[in-house]
């Protein structure tokens, strides 16, 4: 008897210390599963329980009965549990004394993230306010300077302008004086005076596009005198030398039209009518008038020389005849001639009654032309064609617009406008003018190159502000995520823990009662091609049936194939029922059952 105690004390202290080193091992598991994710914990859960229910070999043994084998196994698990629960506390107390400082600290200097949002929201409205006053400020500055230095820059160039003006007004006066129409001279009996300046004519700009009346001391006078003179040294019109073609007699009858029409005008008289029909009609009857070689002598008035007029509505109802007497002369030339023909008809003709100036003041239509020919007395004849409507139905063509005077006196200004732009105090004036608007241009464009340097600054500073906002941001949000990752690793930490424990409960739970026993468990996590064994082995608990049937005769100790190695609880326990007499062993079995109740 004392015998079989020994065993029994002696294989409880053999399961005892196979349970702690067991357990060993347990716990080195469990720091590995706290530092890891809780998804490799449930990973290996899954391939550990996989290994249980393929791989392992169940080594049942029948529970010793002996009630100093369950005190000492009942002992040992109240030691273990006490082990395991300081084991435990000590872990879980390192873990939390190595995560709670890191935990806090990033709490401490953590915002939560709403409201690390609306922080950087307002810090971002805060640099957008900034900015935008300090653009306003700028702008404004910027505005009143520019504002200024408008107005310096229009002060300055109205300064300026008026000495150009001045400067212009008084080479204009001086300018008008040397160049302007020539005027008559005053009748007398030395022709050479027409030709000093002021009567003479040398240019188109001379030319007067206005009758003015002379000085006249014998209105009947026979003799009709040069009242303008021709020089022609600046002369650049037309040489003719014999017949003039169409363009120039319509020249000539433009400006002789010009210089009747001004003056009645300018005595209350309606302007002569001058078409196409009267000055065709007149250049035909001039054209007769060489044929029938008519020196310096009227017409008859007949119907031979009347018809041309007829025929275009018109009646001829008067002649004016002047004279123009070298024989090679110029258009300016003829245009001078007919200027004097004019002054003297209108102004010294009382020897002759008075008829050319009536001719004049009575003329409907007119119509003037140039009669060539070399076998007459005077070369050249200047012919004055009179004519009226023959019926008051009649539809005439229309006047032609007259060109003279635009032309005469477009010349003029341009001469005059040279004149006074060749003046060295108007260049002067001018050049200041120019220097003093592009000085007051430069300043301006200064003054915006500076307010775009400023503009430039505060928006670098700007960007500057929203990148360290964006930085902070971002590194606030980084230190919330790993905040994050610090609580998740806890919690996965603390369930890998918990596992571990409901795994080392059942293990060393030992509960007789309910008929559930502890056994060692060898995980062999065999490959079956290649046979090899891992090395890791483990408890789990393993219910026991009350009845458990037996294929083969094979013994509830070497499973349920032959070729699994025995294990060596179940040696023992085999060796303690033979030892002690399998009757023996089952009457005390049933007395306890029967005691428990």
């Amino acid at each position: 008897m004392e015998k079989r105690e020994k065993i029994i004390t002696a294989t409880a202290a053999t399961l005892a210390a196979l349970t702690l080193g067991t357990v060993h091992r347990d716990e080195i598991k469990a720091d590995n599963i706290a530092q890891t994710t809780e998804k490799s914990v449930s990973t290996r859960n899954d391939q550990e329980n996989g290994s249980a229910s393929s791989e392992v070999v169940s080594n049942r043994s029948e529970t010793s009965e002996n009630k100093d084998s369950q005190t000492a196994v009942s002992q040992y698990q109240q030691s273990e549990k006490s082990s395991q629960s300081s084991n435990s506390s000590v872990k879980e107390e390192q873990q939390s004394k190595m995560v709670e400082p890191a935990t806090e600290s990033r709490v401490e200097q953590t915002a939560d993230p709403k409201q690390q949002v609306t922080e950087s929201t307002a810090n971002k409205s805060l640099a957008d306010k900034t900015l935008t006053e300090q653009t306003v400020k700028i702008n404004d500055e910027y505005d009143t300077q520019a504002n200024q230095q408008k107005q310096d820059n229009d002060q300055k160039q109205s300064t300026a302008q008026t000495k150009l003006e001045q400067a212009q007004t008084k080479v204009q006066s001086s300018a008008k004086e040397e160049i302007k129409a020539a005027v008559p001279i005053a009748q007398t009996d030395d022709p050479a005076q027409a030709y000093e300046k002021g009567h003479v004519i040398n240019t188109d700009i001379d030319l007067p596009v206005q009758l003015l009346k002379p000085q006249i001391t014998n209105a009947a006078a026979p003799t009709y005198y040069d009242f303008y003179g021709y020089n022609g040294e600046n002369d650049t019109s037309d040489k003719i030398n014999g017949t003039l073609t169409h363009n120039q007699q319509y020249e000539l009858a433009d400006y002789a039209l010009t210089l009747l029409n001004n003056w009645r005008t300018a005595n209350g008289m309606d302007q002569i009518h001058y078409n196409q029909n009267v000055e065709e009609a007149t250049l035909e009857l001039i054209n007769l008038r060489n044929e029938e070689n008519k020196d310096f002598e009227h017409i008859t008035f007949n119907s031979q020389e009347t018809a041309f007029f007829s025929k275009y509505g018109l009646s001829l109802v008067g002649e004016n005849l002047g004279v123009s007497i070298p024989e090679k002369t110029t258009l300016l030339q003829l245009k001078v001639e007919t200027l004097n023909a004019i002054t003297a008809m209108i102004w010294q003709d009382e020897a002759h009654y008075n008829g050319h100036l009536l001719n004049f003041e009575n003329a409907e239509y007119m119509g003037f032309g140039v009669q060539a020919n070399k076998n007459m007395t005077y070369p050249y004849q200047l012919v004055f064609e009179i004519a009226e409507l023959s019926d008051s139905k009649n539809t005439q063509a229309p006047d032609i617009r007259l060109t003279s005077e635009a032309l005469i006196e477009g010349k003029r200004a341009a001469a005059i406008a040279d004149l006074i732009e060749a003046d060295r105090g108007v260049q002067t004036a001018k050049i200041n003018t120019l220097n003093i608007k592009n000085e007051g241009q430069n300043a301006l464009i200064l003054l915006q190159n500076q307010r775009q340097v400023e503009l430039d600054k505060i928006n670098a500073l700007y960007e500057a502000d929203l990148r360290a906002l964006y930085l902070n941001y971002q590194n606030e949000l980084s230190s919330l995520q790993d905040l994050e990752s610090i609580r998740s690793e806890q919690k996965k930490s603390s369930r890998a823990e918990v596992i571990l424990n409901e795994r080392r409960q059942l293990v060393r739970k030992v509960d007789l009662g309910g008929k559930k026993v502890t056994s060692r468990l060898k995980v062999s996590c065999c490959d079956k091609e290649s046979g090899s064994f891992s090395p890791d082995t483990a408890f789990v608990p393993t219910l026991k049936p009350k009845f458990q049937e037996h294929s083969n005769g094979s013994l509830p100790q070497l499973g349920t194939k032959k070729d699994v190695r025995v294990s060596l609880a179940g040696m023992i326990l085999f060796s303690v029922a033979a030892l002690c007499g399998f009757k023996h062993f089952s009457r005390k079995k049933r007395w306890a059952s029967k005691t428990k109740f």
